[in-house]
């Protein structure tokens, strides 16, 4: 008999979701972006290794939009040094 029913919560669309707005809003601010990259890092590390491919597209993602937005070239450095393509 069916007990419990409930909605399965893939990280990947959690992190998407919560990550992606911010960055829809901040991707041409070295400083959001610089934050954004560390965080979603940070929880890669807390993450199984199954888990991390999604979290690391994301942070990927974030680096190239914001590298292409990037208003200002000191930005467009830093963001480029995040991404390791000086």
């Amino acid at each position: 008999a069916l007990r419990v029913v409930t909605n399965v919560v893939v990280l990947k669309d959690l992190a998407y979701n919560s990550f992606a707005a911010i960055a829809r809003y901040g991707i041409t601010d070295a400083d959001v972006v610089i934050r954004l990259v560390e965080t979603i890092s940070a929880l890669e590390l807390a993450l199984p290794e199954a888990a991390r491919s999604g979290i690391a597209d994301l942070s990927a993602q974030i680096l190239s939009a914001s590298k292409a937005a990037a208003v200002l070239g000191t930005d467009r450095k830093i963001i480029a040094g995040l991404s390791g393509s000086d």
